[in-house]
């Protein structure tokens, strides 16, 4: 029953031929021009630069992998592809930019014409009598909460209409399925690499073990302070399905609505940027004084012409119906922020850019996404960037000055204070998750051996010592709001100094 479940989902809900390669150019473009934006930085301009070794490789690939007899429509664009990339050892960094720039819109255009929502019925005829002839099958991931057994709800049926949702160039089918209790619960078909797809679940894990810790302290508890964990079912070690809400939008799902009402290209900011910075090149002799000047000018340009401060504010002003609805969810938004902002900070996770900020229109509260540490060649945890989290312009006019420096510095200090709490052990549960991530890294650097269990424990008592002296000066009550730990890191993540210094692939700007 189960198994011939998850077999129809793995394998009728795949992505088509041109949604994959639509999800590939996207990441090729955004490893081109991060590496473009490095030479920049580095003196030399980027069409006097290689293309990326990575993408050079994964751009031979997909002639061999995406344009075959069953592609469908991008098999008559082989010649075309052929004739762009077919030398690439030939064209340089800022010319693969060009042509990943004018692929990926050409790509987008195809997958435009596809349909948006299919029949269960043309897709898998066993889903459609799934309910009939299984009476008692619990909802994926009913178990992870704890509950009475006899609250359980098990699946009345799949409905007949599955979406195809489209967030940053990548395509996911969305089922929903009705429980016994009456309501649809809506889940996304995610395929995620193989490198990828288990440390998000661990950190899920962590935080379903930190919510619990949260609960038991008072002041974290009346602030109703804890981590919005979605359902995770892995399916095989590439695909697994992730619980979704129909309200749930990015801040990227926000600054492309601006765009469309605005007639911009939602990628204009990077291409300005990106030609900015190049015009500005020539002629002058790079120096970090010089740099660090262009990329403010570019900086504070982009802030009052391309993407203003208002844009999140003015789009939930739409979204949120009258004024009671508007506290609510900027109240709890801002505590969700705060909780968002402690395990990037605390646990070295990645910041990401603005599609990874995924939050809900109905109650405000943020989804993780696209959770993975950064681990450097040692197996050390360490920040890759001078900002210690995202708390780009368009959230504090949001959340507003007064939001940050209350709501949200106050959720800071209490969850803190309540994982810090010696009496919780979190480094238990720290070095639970860590060892397992590190076993996990060195198995990627290096397939052939084990890491020797002395040295695997050495590295997990270091790493967890890092995070818990990030963690310990955030849960001080430092009277001095000079030198209070929590202030001083609202300063670095609002800087417009250090903002500047972000990737223009990360949107600071946003």
């Amino acid at each position: 029953t189960m198994e011939h479940m998850m077999d129809e989902i793995m394998s009728k809900f795949k992505p088509t031929s041109e949604e994959e390669l639509l999800r590939t150019l996207q990441v090729l473009l955004t490893e081109s021009l991060k590496h473009a934006f490095v030479a920049f930085d580095k003196g030399p301009s980027p069409d006097q630069v290689p293309v990326p070794p990575q993408v050079a490789q994964h751009l031979r690939r997909l002639l061999a992998s995406f344009f075959t007899p069953g592609s469908g429509r991008v098999l008559p664009l082989k010649q075309d592809f052929q004739n762009d990339f077919g030398n690439i050892e030939t064209v340089s960094c800022d010319g693969c930019v060009r042509l990943l720039r004018a692929w990926h819109a050409r790509v987008a255009a195809i997958v435009a014409t596809l349909p948006k929502t299919q029949r269960l019925e043309e897709i898998s005829r066993f889903l459609v009598m799934f309910s009939a002839s299984y009476p008692d099958v619990d909802l994926p991931g009913e178990h992870f909460d704890k509950r009475n057994p006899q609250s359980i709800v098990r699946i009345d049926r799949f409905l007949p209409v599955v979406e195809t949702v489209e967030k940053h160039s990548t395509c996911f089918r969305r089922f929903t399925i009705r429980g016994k209790n009456g309501q649809n619960y809506s889940y996304l078909v995610h395929q995620i690499p193989n490198r990828h797809a288990r440390t998000e679940e661990r950190f899920f894990g962590l935080f379903r073990m930190m919510n619990t810790l949260l609960d038991k302290r008072k002041e974290s508890r009346r602030r109703n302070l804890n981590f919005h964990v979605p359902r995770v079912v892995p399916l095989n070690i590439h695909v697994r399905l992730v619980e979704d809400d129909v309200s749930c939008v990015s801040l990227e799902d926000v600054f492309v609505d601006f765009c469309q009402r605005n007639g911009i290209e939602p990628d204009a900011p990077i291409v300005k940027c990106y030609d900015s910075r190049k015009r500005s090149q020539v002629g002058q002799v790079v120096n970090h004084q010089t740099m660090q000047t262009d990329r403010r000018r570019i900086f504070d340009e982009m802030r009052h012409q391309l993407v203003t401060s208002d844009i999140l504010t003015r789009y939930m002003k739409i979204a949120l119906p009258d004024a009671n609805a508007w506290w609510v969810f900027k109240r709890h938004f801002a505590s969700q922020l705060a909780m968002h902002a402690l395990a990037t900070y605390a646990l070295f996770l990645n910041k990401g850019p603005p599609h990874v900020l995924k939050f809900m229109i109905k109650n405000g509260n943020i989804v993780p996404w696209e959770l993975t540490p950064n681990i450097d060649g040692t197996g050390s945890l360490y920040p890759v960037d001078r900002i210690p989290f995202r708390l780009t312009p368009n959230l504090v006019n949001f959340v507003s000055p007064a939001g940050i420096t209350g709501v949200f510095s106050s959720a800071l200090v209490a969850s803190a204070q309540a994982l810090n709490d010696p009496e919780f052990a979190l480094s238990d549960y720290l070095g639970a998750v860590v060892r397992d991530e590190l076993i996990s890294w060195h198995a990627g650097q290096d397939k052939r051996s084990l890491l020797p269990a002395p040295i695997l424990d050495t590295k997990v008592r270091h790493n967890v010592q890092l995070v818990m002296k990030r963690l310990e000066p955030l849960a001080s009550q430092d009277p001095d709001l000079a030198n209070n730990p929590v202030d001083q890191l609202i300063k670095l993540a609002t800087s417009s100094t250090h903002l500047c210094l972000m990737s223009p692939t990360w949107h600071p700007w946003l």
